[in-house]
């Protein structure tokens, strides 16, 4: 095989797979569902996104979670929430009126902490 054509090849892998990534990152979508809804192996994404893009801190990006002000003291807050439960590690309430984005952004990160 020539070296233009694998050098290309290889260049072309990059450019797709940054692009796949980069529009994971802005669906909202965990990684998993992100490449379930686009036939993609997970593990090649996991892969393509270590070598595209180390990671040079300590640990995963921080994602802010907009706060809602509670109730007094003595009220009872009787709104409907869920609680899960991500590995054994993380507990997260989820009440009436979430961001679908913002949770699938927590536990996105959530589950890069493995």
């Amino acid at each position: 095989m020539p070296t233009e054509l694998s050098e290309n090849s290889s260049a072309n892998k990059e450019k797709i797979w940054k692009a796949h990534i980069k529009a994971c990152s802005r669906s909202g979508l965990s990684r998993k569902e992100y490449c379930r809804r686009h036939s993609l192996s997970y593990h090649a994404f996991y892969y393509w996104k270590k070598k595209l893009f180390p990671q040079t801190g300590p640990g995963p990006d921080l994602v802010a979670v907009p706060l809602r002000k509670s109730s007094p003291a003595g009220e009872s807050n009787m709104t409907s929430s869920l609680k899960v439960e991500i590995g054994g590690r993380f507990k997260v309430e989820v009440r009436e009126g979430f961001s679908r984005q913002t949770l699938a952004r927590v536990i996105s990160t959530l589950e890069e902490c493995k």
